[in-house]
């Protein structure tokens, strides 16, 4: 529907400006779609149709951002008894509130956010 409640439609569908990929219905008012590839930062508006005809009449923005690349971390290691601050250096690194470190101990399967 184009009231933001939507069927579970084989034609259930997320827009990107004009372009269309196919959408997962998880709930009347959900779905997961996608995002097309992007090879530099675009801003999308998004909108949903289940029909593959009329769109909702509620859009989004998203914004893409290209793949951060790291190329520096400083200091190169810390003490295990503590916190350590470090720095990384890079392109595409964006600031956002959803920004986070994964960090893998190479000796077992852990991560640590």
């Amino acid at each position: 529907g184009t009231d933001g409640v939507w069927l579970n439609s084989t034609l259930l569908s997320c827009f990107f400006g004009n372009l269309r990929v196919s959408a997962a219905w998880i709930s009347p008012t959900m779905v997961d779609c996608i995002s097309p590839e992007s090879t530099q930062p675009t801003k999308w508006i998004v909108s949903v149709s289940d029909n593959g005809i009329d769109l909702s009449t509620f859009e989004a923005d998203f914004i893409q951002f290209q793949d951060p690349t790291i190329h520096s971390v400083s200091p190169k290691f810390g003490f295990s008894s503590a916190s350590n601050i470090i720095t990384l250096i890079g392109d595409s690194v964006h600031s956002s509130d959803s920004v986070k470190c994964l960090f893998r101990d190479v000796n077992s399967d852990e991560n640590v956010v």
